[in-house]
């Protein structure tokens, strides 16, 4: 049985009514009486401006403030036909509008009117805008929902470069951002005018950045002024979609564009994701494929957000190189880099929350306690994961981002000169997917007595190791400079007892010799290239000797 749209109004007997400034109630599918969540509903003056808007929620309901003189009431949802309705007179706090929308037989159906950017003429073209409305329905909501109900936001971004001629990662780099309110996961740099006269690139110094697409792009109506549109053909691997897909109307010399398709769920009725690619390279960068991906993803409480976009970028670096016979040449090198996000955690002030189904790595550290100091934690190398090795003796990552990882230990005697270990221990994280092992991790001395080893002054017979960092007052690290360890042979006679060597690019120095005593004072004495010394008066401890040293400018 089909439900009819009505209003009901509740009366309050021996109390006159009340005007109210909000109009709430529930939205519901006219076929099934189910509620709809994510219907936009506006309210309209009677020049037929917008006064206000909300989104329904989880359970259909809704409540939009509506303040005198509000006429109209237009309803919006994707796979629905658009409702509106006229307030004919003032509704009391206690009543109830409830609406009842019908769904379409197709996302197809012919919509007003939309004038558009000039185009070859098709057949399909009055569907293609049908679906583009119904498309900036989805898009409305999700502009709404935001406005209305922000997140705290937790989003993942990554840079991965290739291994040459190949699509295997090579390195992955991931950054955390953590919000606390936030209108949005992921936004696009440009809007619609400016990707329509700019194009999707970017110089940024001697690199060219690639840009992507979101829906509040698609949503401009000024997109599909210099964009052309049609129905995708259909598609075996999305046999529930439909795709629109969207072009520039006129290529420009110069100017990076992008062919695109979106692709919506006809079953689900819900944004599936948005599929591009780059267009006006070269054709042996076009050859590379450069393209990406923007999805949506519908949260429980009836919102879409962007929980995942990548791009496929090709950066050119030119290089100019000089031979032994002073010959000048012009080197050029093509790579593909991708850029990307995740959504991993979102939670709303309603108490609802969505967490993506990233990786996870869980490891029993086997080490003897005694070897890893209090407070040691682990990092994975260029990103900003990490975590503290627990009383147990194992420690815990999650939200990874599908991709490859490098583990290093962060001492924290270390850490005072920003020094890591790195471990020989490398993964893949999967999505949804935990790895779970056993790893003795290198400790202080480890590290230290590699580093003496490379450069050939390891004594065996050492047990006291000194390592440490020559910087100036600003941290900048100082290379090349002379670096001894001296002993006290008498009053104010200190004489070397270890081989000199020198601080490498980032500052660090290593002494792994049989003369450093446990308890003895030593100074280290740090002789730079341009004539400054500085000494730095240490009492050596077992074990490592972490001993930052100052070079304070001259007076």
């Amino acid at each position: 049985m089909k439900l009819r749209l009505f209003v009901v109004f509740a009366v309050v007997v021996a109390a006159p009514a009340i005007e109210a400034q909000h109009v709430h109630g529930t939205v519901r599918d006219s076929v099934t009486g189910r509620p709809i969540a994510g219907a936009v509903v506006v309210i309209q003056d009677s020049t037929g401006q917008t006064v206000s808007r909300a989104v329904s929620d989880q359970r259909g309901r809704y409540a939009v403030f509506a303040p005198p003189p509000s006429r109209r009431v237009r309803l919006l949802r994707l796979g629905f036909r658009a409702r509106e309705l006229t307030l004919s007179g003032p509704i009391s706090a206690h009543d109830s509008l409830v609406v009842a929308m019908v769904p379409l037989p197709t996302l197809l159906e012919p919509t007003r009117a939309t004038t558009g950017a000039t185009c070859p003429p098709r057949s399909d073209r009055e569907a293609a805008f049908a679906l583009l409305e119904q498309a900036r329905a989805a898009f409305l909501a999700t502009v709404v929902a935001r406005e209305a109900n922000p997140a705290n936001l937790l989003r993942l971004k990554y840079a991965r470069t290739f291994e040459p001629r190949s699509d295997r990662i090579a390195q992955q780099d991931v950054r955390m951002e953590s919000t606390t309110v936030s209108p949005t996961s992921f936004s696009a740099i440009r809007s619609a005018v400016d990707f329509s006269r700019l194009g999707f690139t970017i110089n940024d110094g001697k690199i060219k950045r690639f840009l992507g697409v979101d829906g509040d792009v698609l949503l401009d109506s000024r997109f599909a002024d210099a964009y052309c549109f049609s129905i995708h053909k259909s598609d075996r691997a999305r046999p529930d979609q439909i795709g629109l897909d969207f072009s520039a109307a006129r290529s420009q010399r110069g100017r990076i564009d992008i062919d695109g398709t979106l692709w919506i769920d006809t079953v689900a009725r819900r944004l599936q994701d948005i599929e591009y690619r780059y267009v006006g390279l070269e054709r042996a960068l076009e050859a590379m494929r450069p393209e990406g991906q923007t999805r949506f993803r519908e949260m429980p409480n009836g919102i879409a957000l962007i929980d995942q976009w990548w791009l496929r970028s090709v950066i050119r670096v030119t290089d100019t190189v000089v031979s032994p016979q002073f010959q000048v040449q012009i080197r050029t090198q093509v790579g593909v880099t991708e850029t990307g996000g995740e959504l991993a955690d979102a939670a709303w002030p309603d108490g609802s929350s969505w967490h993506a189904a990233l990786g996870a790595l869980h490891v029993s550290v086997a080490n003897p306690k005694e070897e890893l100091p209090r407070g040691t934690q682990v990092h994975l190398v260029g990103t900003d994961y990490s975590a503290n090795i627990d009383t147990t003796g194992s420690f815990e990552i999650s939200r990874l981002v599908p991709g490859p990882y490098s583990l290093s230990v962060v001492d924290p005697r270390l850490a005072t000169v920003g020094a890591e270990i790195l471990t020989t221990f490398q993964f893949v994280a999967s999505r949804d997917s935990t790895i779970d092992e056993s790893v003795r991790l290198p400790t202080a001395k480890d590290f230290v007595a590699k580093r003496c080893m490379e450069a050939g002054h390891y004594d065996v017979a050492a047990r006291v190791y000194v390592f440490g960092r020559l910087a100036n007052r600003n941290g900048v690290p100082i290379k090349d400079a002379v670096i001894s360890v001296l002993r006290e042979a008498g009053p104010r006679d200190w004489r070397p007892i270890t081989t000199q060597i020198r601080s490498d690019g980032k500052g660090y120095f290593q002494f792994c010799e049989a003369a450093l005593q446990e308890g003895e004072p030593v100074i280290i004495r740090a002789r730079t290239t341009d004539g400054v010394t500085v000494d730095a008066l240490h009492t050596l401890s077992a074990d490592v000797n972490v001993v930052p040293v100052r070079i304070e400018p001259r007076s």
